[in-house]
């Protein structure tokens, strides 16, 4: 059996069980909504059970983190009712430290079955990602982060033109009645005058200009990567997430150089991932900057208009992971 952690409004998962059944195999989701109770663990298995329904680590054939976390029932819940005093408050910790435990021994668990991803992918650093691209030969775009208006300026005055980006992840916060995500966008010297002298710490980069940009999907070894003509439309061209949906952006499938796959390859060997999307940049002399890798993004967008069909091919790997 393969057995999937995701979250209730992931639509990916739920496509590649489709092609898992279709293909004659078995799965199981678990999202991380789901609240789970333990049966028991021990030094190589564990056993535990969701709406009635006991998982046995023994049936596990293959395991795919597609995200989220696994859910136990947390007393610490119920230790917080009221509590005021300290002791209480110590405990609620202590409870959360050994849920915390419980939860990273499972993965670990599970990440030594034949797996595609893992929950410490989802804690990617970008600046470290960039470090070890720079160690394998990919070419990055020359970057600051600084908590000083000044350098910014002097980073403006040599690069001319430059963007600022989330040193994390994106961010995104919305209720009923608003939404808010951030995006990469232009540093302006008009929006540099309007900066603080200090501030917390930010990340810019020089901007680099495009002829078009790739978005590559890595599984296993295998890249299925995608052209998107972004720079066409000035909504787009500086972050093709301010996606045009009247007039959306040209996306047709491509081949990367098998210099660069091969360096991709070294970089995903190096931060020990065997799946993600990369984000690079071609530039009007067809130069490559690597920009990020997003080892737990969506793939539908590859997929689709590329005629990919990921999810089988995820599926394949699942089911057939020699």
């Amino acid at each position: 059996m393969i057995l999937i952690l995701s979250n209730e409004n992931d639509r990916s998962t739920a496509h590649v069980m489709e092609w898992i059944v279709h293909l004659g195999g078995k799965c199981m989701r678990i999202n991380e909504e789901d609240e789970l109770a333990l049966k028991y663990a021990n030094e190589d298995s564990f056993g535990f059970q969701i709406e009635g329904e006991t998982i046995d680590f023994e049936e596990i054939t293959a395991y795919w983190y597609r995200r989220g976390d696994l859910n136990f029932y947390n007393t610490s819940k119920q230790l917080e009712d009221g509590a005021a005093d300290f002791l209480i408050r110590r405990l609620v910790k202590f409870t959360e430290l050994e849920q915390h435990a419980l939860k990273s021994y499972f993965h670990y668990l599970l990440n030594r079955t034949s797996s595609i991803g893992a929950i410490w992918y989802s804690n990617t650093n970008k600046m470290i990602v960039l470090a070890k691209a720079k160690e394998v030969g990919l070419c990055v775009p020359p970057t600051l982060i600084t908590t000083e208006k000044n350098q910014v300026k002097k980073f403006l005055e040599k690069h001319k033109h430059i963007i600022t980006k989330t040193i994390s992840n994106m961010l995104g916060i919305s209720d009923h009645s608003m939404g808010i995500s951030s995006y990469t966008e232009e540093l302006t010297a008009a929006l540099i005058h309007k900066l603080p002298e200090e501030f917390l710490p930010g990340l810019f980069q020089k901007k680099i200009e495009k002829k078009y940009e790739i978005r590559s999907f890595y599984i296993k070894g295998k890249f299925y990567s995608m052209a998107i003509f972004s720079q066409l439309d000035e909504q787009t061209s500086t972050d093709f997430r301010h996606y045009n949906k009247e007039k959306p952006n040209r996306n047709v499938p491509f081949q990367l150089p098998k210099e660069i796959e091969q360096k991709l390859t070294f970089l995903m060997n190096a931060l020990g991932y065997n799946t993600g999307s990369f984000d690079l940049i071609v530039t009007p002399e067809n130069e490559f900057i690597f920009l990020e890798v997003n080892p737990i993004g969506q793939f539908g967008m590859t997929s689709y208009p590329c005629n990919y069909y990921l999810e089988k091919e995820l599926a394949h790997a699942l089911l057939h992971p020699n």
